[in-house]
């Protein structure tokens, strides 16, 4: 970083990347791409060809690592197909219907996953696979309680990136309507 030296790597996706995750304390990160594959890599080591995990039959769109459970990785794809994988076996263990746009786990337990399809986001219990929440608006919970603390209107548009700020109580939202909106 301090001289913003690049590498490039010779082995790459076949058609444009859509998402990039670092796994929690690691040099390992992920890519998703529309020719339908997550790659994974180690930026200790960025011109070895990456594992590639494959199964998806439409673009991936997202994905995420679990916080705490390192070898688990989530990815959806445009076909509405969440597919969790063991990045160590590099095998899909679930697949379920419900994340078309973005995936992303809770910060630091990770015992929900938020997902996006069209303007709706969906919350999923992810040790038991069930359906919390579907929601047209966004709700922001109070993380050390289960009772909502703010409901508001989220975007006009399909809802395409959801972020958490480490920092503070902040979640950026990001739509097809133009809008990037902070939320506190």
């Amino acid at each position: 970083m301090e001289t913003f030296d690049c590498v490039n790597t010779t082995k790459t996706h076949s058609h444009i990347i859509t998402d990039i995750r670092f796994r929690t304390n690691s040099t390992i990160f992920a890519t998703s791409s529309f020719d339908r594959s997550v790659r994974l890599w180690d930026a200790t080591k960025p011109t070895i060809s990456p594992a590639i995990l494959t199964g998806h039959t439409e673009q991936v769109m997202s994905l995420d690592f679990h916080p705490r459970k390192i070898d688990l990785l989530c990815s959806c794809d445009n076909n509405d197909v969440i597919r969790l994988w063991d990045i160590n076996q590099r095998v899909c263990t679930h697949t379920t219907k419900g994340g078309s746009k973005q995936v992303r786990f809770q910060p630091c337990f990770g015992e929900l996953l938020a997902t996006a399809t069209g303007k709706n986001i969906k919350i999923y219990d992810v040790e038991t696979n069930s359906l919390l929440y579907n929601l047209e608006t966004l709700e922001l919970w109070s993380p050390g309680e289960n009772n909502k603390t703010l409901v508001v209107p989220a975007h006009k548009g399909l809802i395409v990136g959801l972020a958490d700020s480490p920092e503070g109580e902040l979640v950026a939202s990001a739509s097809h309507d133009h809008c990037v909106k902070l939320w506190k």
